[in-house]
Protein backbone atom coordinates (compact mmCIF):
# COMPACT_ATOMS: atom_id res chain seq x y z
CA UNK A 1 0.00 0.00 0.00
CA UNK A 2 1.05 3.48 -1.14
CA UNK A 3 0.01 6.67 0.48
CA UNK A 4 2.30 9.06 -1.86
CA UNK A 5 0.73 11.22 -4.64
CA UNK A 6 1.06 8.71 -7.62
CA UNK A 7 -1.60 6.66 -9.39
CA UNK A 8 -0.52 3.39 -6.76
CA UNK A 9 -0.59 6.04 -4.02
CA UNK A 10 -4.21 7.64 -5.00
CA UNK A 11 -6.24 4.68 -4.08
CA UNK A 12 -8.38 4.85 -1.67
CA UNK A 13 -6.57 3.49 1.27
CA UNK A 14 -3.75 5.32 0.15
CA UNK A 15 -6.14 8.85 0.06
CA UNK A 16 -7.76 7.77 3.29
CA UNK A 17 -3.94 8.09 5.00
CA UNK A 18 -3.18 11.00 3.04
CA UNK A 19 -6.11 12.68 3.70
CA UNK A 20 -6.92 11.67 7.03
CA UNK A 21 -10.67 11.06 6.23
CA UNK A 22 -13.34 8.17 4.70
CA UNK A 23 -12.48 7.16 0.90
CA UNK A 24 -15.62 5.47 -0.92
CA UNK A 25 -15.53 3.73 -4.39
CA UNK A 26 -19.18 2.92 -5.21
CA UNK A 27 -18.30 1.36 -8.31
CA UNK A 28 -14.54 -0.15 -8.42
CA UNK A 29 -15.60 -0.69 -12.32
CA UNK A 30 -16.10 2.89 -13.14
CA UNK A 31 -13.33 4.76 -10.61
CA UNK A 32 -10.66 6.67 -12.22
CA UNK A 33 -8.58 6.30 -8.66
CA UNK A 34 -9.03 2.17 -8.30
CA UNK A 35 -7.77 1.57 -12.28
CA UNK A 36 -4.41 -0.59 -10.75
CA UNK A 37 -6.63 -2.62 -8.94
CA UNK A 38 -9.92 -2.90 -11.02
CA UNK A 39 -9.09 -6.70 -12.45
CA UNK A 40 -7.80 -7.91 -9.36
CA UNK A 41 -10.94 -6.54 -7.70
CA UNK A 42 -13.77 -7.64 -9.74
CA UNK A 43 -11.83 -11.09 -10.41
CA UNK A 44 -12.67 -11.38 -6.39
CA UNK A 45 -15.97 -10.24 -6.88
CA UNK A 46 -15.60 -6.52 -5.25
CA UNK A 47 -17.72 -4.17 -6.30
CA UNK A 48 -17.29 -0.97 -3.75
CA UNK A 49 -15.23 -0.15 -1.66
CA UNK A 50 -14.38 2.61 1.17
CA UNK A 51 -11.43 3.05 3.63
CA UNK A 52 -11.09 4.78 7.05
CA UNK A 53 -8.13 6.35 8.18
CA UNK A 54 -6.75 4.74 11.54
CA UNK A 55 -5.53 7.01 14.40
CA UNK A 56 -3.39 7.55 17.20
CA UNK A 57 -3.93 11.05 18.55
CA UNK A 58 -4.44 13.15 15.53
CA UNK A 59 -1.76 11.25 13.14
CA UNK A 60 -2.72 8.95 10.79
CA UNK A 61 -1.15 5.92 11.36
CA UNK A 62 -2.77 3.49 8.53
CA UNK A 63 -6.27 2.70 6.65
CA UNK A 64 -9.42 -0.27 7.46
CA UNK A 65 -10.09 -1.42 4.11
CA UNK A 66 -13.49 -2.81 3.62
CA UNK A 67 -14.93 -4.41 -0.01
CA UNK A 68 -18.85 -5.13 -0.49
CA UNK A 69 -19.95 -7.62 -3.32
CA UNK A 70 -22.57 -4.90 -4.37
CA UNK A 71 -22.02 -1.33 -5.40
CA UNK A 72 -22.76 1.61 -3.33
CA UNK A 73 -22.58 -0.58 -0.68
CA UNK A 74 -21.39 1.96 2.02
CA UNK A 75 -23.85 4.62 2.54
CA UNK A 76 -23.83 7.31 5.82
CA UNK A 77 -24.99 5.17 8.22
CA UNK A 78 -22.29 2.16 6.83
CA UNK A 79 -19.39 4.86 7.18
CA UNK A 80 -20.05 5.97 10.40
CA UNK A 81 -20.11 2.54 11.78
CA UNK A 82 -17.07 2.21 10.10
CA UNK A 83 -15.58 4.77 12.02
CA UNK A 84 -16.89 4.00 15.24
CA UNK A 85 -15.06 0.86 15.09
CA UNK A 86 -11.91 2.23 13.83
CA UNK A 87 -11.78 4.46 16.67
CA UNK A 88 -12.27 1.58 18.81
CA UNK A 89 -9.80 -0.63 17.51
CA UNK A 90 -7.26 2.84 17.46
CA UNK A 91 -8.14 3.18 21.21
CA UNK A 92 -7.18 -0.58 21.94
CA UNK A 93 -3.89 -0.21 20.03
CA UNK A 94 -2.88 2.58 21.90
CA UNK A 95 -3.80 0.78 25.06
CA UNK A 96 -2.04 -2.32 23.91
CA UNK A 97 1.25 0.22 23.07
CA UNK A 98 1.17 1.62 26.38
CA UNK A 99 0.61 -1.27 28.20
CA UNK A 100 3.69 -2.33 26.32
CA UNK A 101 6.00 0.44 27.38
CA UNK A 102 4.65 0.24 30.97
CA UNK A 103 5.61 -3.94 30.97
CA UNK A 104 9.02 -2.60 29.60
CA UNK A 105 9.37 -0.11 32.36
CA UNK A 106 8.45 -2.49 35.34
CA UNK A 107 10.44 -5.07 33.78
CA UNK A 108 13.62 -2.55 33.52
CA UNK A 109 12.44 -1.84 37.30
CA UNK A 110 12.20 -5.35 38.53
CA UNK A 111 16.23 -6.09 37.00
CA UNK A 112 17.57 -2.89 38.56
CA UNK A 113 15.65 -4.00 42.03
CA UNK A 114 17.31 -6.95 42.20
CA UNK A 115 20.63 -6.66 40.95
CA UNK A 116 20.91 -3.70 43.43
CA UNK A 117 24.30 -4.18 45.52
CA UNK A 118 21.98 -3.62 48.25
CA UNK A 119 19.86 -5.70 50.24
CA UNK A 120 16.10 -4.53 49.52
CA UNK A 121 13.15 -5.89 50.00
CA UNK A 122 9.32 -4.91 49.63
CA UNK A 123 6.56 -6.11 52.29
CA UNK A 124 2.27 -5.36 52.83
CA UNK A 125 1.23 -4.07 55.97
CA UNK A 126 0.86 -7.59 57.56
CA UNK A 127 5.15 -8.37 57.35
CA UNK A 128 4.74 -10.61 54.19
CA UNK A 129 7.63 -10.15 52.17
CA UNK A 130 6.35 -8.86 48.10
CA UNK A 131 9.49 -8.61 46.85
CA UNK A 132 12.89 -9.70 47.99
CA UNK A 133 16.37 -9.11 45.42
CA UNK A 134 19.14 -11.29 44.96
CA UNK A 135 21.45 -9.78 47.55
CA UNK A 136 19.14 -10.25 50.38
CA UNK A 137 17.94 -13.52 49.83
CA UNK A 138 21.89 -14.22 49.99
CA UNK A 139 21.93 -11.89 53.42
CA UNK A 140 19.69 -14.27 54.94
CA UNK A 141 20.34 -17.47 53.20
CA UNK A 142 17.27 -18.28 50.90
CA UNK A 143 17.15 -19.12 47.32
CA UNK A 144 14.73 -17.65 45.06
CA UNK A 145 12.91 -20.99 44.73
CA UNK A 146 12.39 -21.44 48.41
CA UNK A 147 9.75 -18.31 48.09
CA UNK A 148 9.28 -15.13 50.26
CA UNK A 149 9.47 -15.96 53.88
CA UNK A 150 8.18 -14.42 56.74
CA UNK A 151 10.05 -10.40 56.89
CA UNK A 152 13.86 -11.45 58.32
CA UNK A 153 13.98 -8.38 60.19
CA UNK A 154 10.93 -9.03 61.78
CA UNK A 155 12.14 -6.54 64.86
CA UNK A 156 12.74 -3.71 62.01
CA UNK A 157 9.14 -3.94 60.14
CA UNK A 158 7.17 -1.27 61.82
CA UNK A 159 3.37 -1.37 60.53
CA UNK A 160 3.27 1.37 57.33
CA UNK A 161 7.28 1.54 56.46
CA UNK A 162 6.84 -0.09 52.71
CA UNK A 163 10.32 -1.05 52.03
CA UNK A 164 13.78 -1.79 54.31
CA UNK A 165 16.92 -1.75 53.01
CA UNK A 166 19.94 -3.03 54.56
CA UNK A 167 23.28 -1.74 53.71
CA UNK A 168 25.88 -3.46 55.22
CA UNK A 169 24.16 -5.66 57.01
CA UNK A 170 21.87 -2.87 58.93
CA UNK A 171 18.35 -2.34 57.96
CA UNK A 172 17.28 1.43 57.92
CA UNK A 173 13.49 1.79 57.26
CA UNK A 174 12.58 3.96 54.16
CA UNK A 175 9.30 5.15 53.57
CA UNK A 176 8.21 4.98 49.99
CA UNK A 177 6.06 7.95 48.62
Amino acid sequence: VRWDDTPLGNGPIGRAIREGKPQIVRDVARAPQFLPWRKHALERGYLSDTAIPIREGNTVIGALAVYAGTHDAFNREAIDELVAFVLQASLALQRVREYRQLSFSEERFRRLFDQIPAACFTYDLDGNIRHWNQHCRRLFGYSREEGQPECPAAGACPKGAETIFIVDDEPEIREMG
